[in-house]
C-alpha cells in the first residue's frame, strides 16, 4: 500500500509542477500565439487526447502494469487544468468545448468506476445511480442549456464532485490490499448527491 501511496504522492506532485511552470510559459504571447496555430494543442484536442488516455490507462491496468496505467491516467487528469488554462488565455472558449470537456471528465470518470464495481471494489447499484445522473446532466440539461444559449459552466458541485471523483478512483488503486469499501462506497453515495446538485443547480441557478 505505501509503495502505491508514495508512487501516486510523486507523480501528482511532478504533474503538478509541470503545470505550475506551463502556466507561467503561458503568459508569453509567443506561445500563446504557438498554441492558437497548432490545432492538436487546442482545449478541445487535450479533451479528445484525455479520453483515449483513459482507455490507454485501463487496458495497461487490466493486463497488469498498474503503475503504467495510474501514471497515464493521473496525466488525463491533470490535462484537464491545463485545457482550462488554455482556453481562457488563450481566448479559445467555445460551445462545443463546453459541452465536450465535462464529457471528458465522464469518461475518465465512469468507465474506471465501473471496471471497479465490476471487480466488486464499488458498489455496482451506486455506480450505476451516479452514471444515471451524470448521464442526465450531459446529455439532457447540457444539451437543453446549449439549446436555449444559457451558461453551461460547471458549478461549485460538479467542481467538487469530479475532484472527488478523482481522488476515489486512485483510492482504489492505493488501498486494493485494504477493505475501505464503507468508505469507498460512502464517497459514492456522496458523488451521487454532489451529481443530483450540479444538474439541479443548473436548471435553478443558486441565488448569491
Amino acid at each position: 500500500m505505501w509503495q502505491r501511496l508514495v508512487f501516486v504522492a510523486i507523480t501528482c506532485f511532478i504533474y503538478w509542477r509541470g503545470l505550475v511552470l506551463f502556466k507561467e510559459k503561458l503568459k508569453k504571447t509567443s506561445i500563446q500565439q504557438f498554441i492558437k496555430r497548432n490545432f492538436w494543442l487546442h482545449p478541445n484536442s487535450i479533451c479528445y487526447a484525455r479520453m483515449i488516455l483513459t482507455g490507454v490507462a485501463m487496458a495497461l491496468y487490466y493486463f497488469g502494469h498498474q503503475y503504467f496505467g495510474v501514471a497515464i491516467y493521473l496525466l488525463g487528469v491533470f490535462s484537464d487544468a491545463a485545457d482550462g488554462m488554455i482556453a481562457r488565455k488563450c481566448d479559445l472558449i467555445t460551445a462545443w468545448g463546453k459541452m465536450l470537456d465535462p464529457l471528458a471528465d465522464k469518461v475518465i470518470c465512469l468507465p474506471p468506476m465501473a471496471f471497479f464495481a465490476n471487480g466488486g471494489q464499488l458498489s455496482v447499484g451506486l455506480v450505476i445511480i451516479f452514471a444515471t445522473i451524470e448521464l442526465i446532466g450531459q446529455f439532457g440539461v447540457r444539451g437543453i442549456l446549449a439549446y436555449l444559449k444559457k451558461d453551461m459552466a460547471a458549478n461549485d458541485y460538479g467542481k467538487v464532485k469530479t475532484v472527488t471523483a478523482f481522488i476515489l478512483i486512485i483510492s482504489v488503486f492505493v488501498f486494493q490490499d485494504v477493505n475501505i469499501s464503507f468508505i469507498q462506497n460512502s464517497a459514492m453515495l456522496v458523488l451521487c448527491v454532489l451529481a443530483f446538485c450540479s444538474v439541479l443547480f443548473k436548471i435553478i441557478p443558486a441565488k448569491s
